[in-house]
């Protein structure tokens, strides 16, 4: 889906290069600033949870997976969860009591690898 989206703003960017008669860094660096407008914080915000992800225990993911399973999260999930849009999810899954009681091991699981090394 990124790679669609991305297409397009490459087309974008190549039209209007061709429309001005410009190839240079500065026409085409319209195309990495469109893509990024577009989708780069959700495309940041995906890695961030996915290198936080490696720093669970496999107790802390099985929490996760227990809350995640509950019927109002997995509605949830149905209903909001977009693999290209990982913050929407993350939000509805905030408002979740559920999840706040877990938070505390996610975080520490947070910590322990960006401090783990002292």
């Amino acid at each position: 889906y990124t790679g669609v989206r991305s297409a397009r703003h490459a087309a974008d960017t190549a039209v209007r290069c061709i429309e001005c008669g410009k190839f240079d860094d500065s026409a085409l660096s319209l195309y990495e600033s469109s893509w990024r407008s577009d989708f780069g914080h959700e495309l940041a915000f995906g890695m961030k949870l996915f290198r936080m992800r490696n720093s669970l225990t496999p107790e802390v993911i099985d929490d996760l997976c227990r809350v995640m399973n509950e019927k109002r999260m997995a509605e949830d999930i149905v209903r909001y969860g977009d693999i290209d849009r990982p913050g929407r999810i993350v939000k509805k899954m905030m408002l979740n009591p559920s999840v706040y009681r877990i938070a505390g091991k996610v975080l520490g699981g947070e910590l322990r690898s960006l401090f783990g090394k002292f």
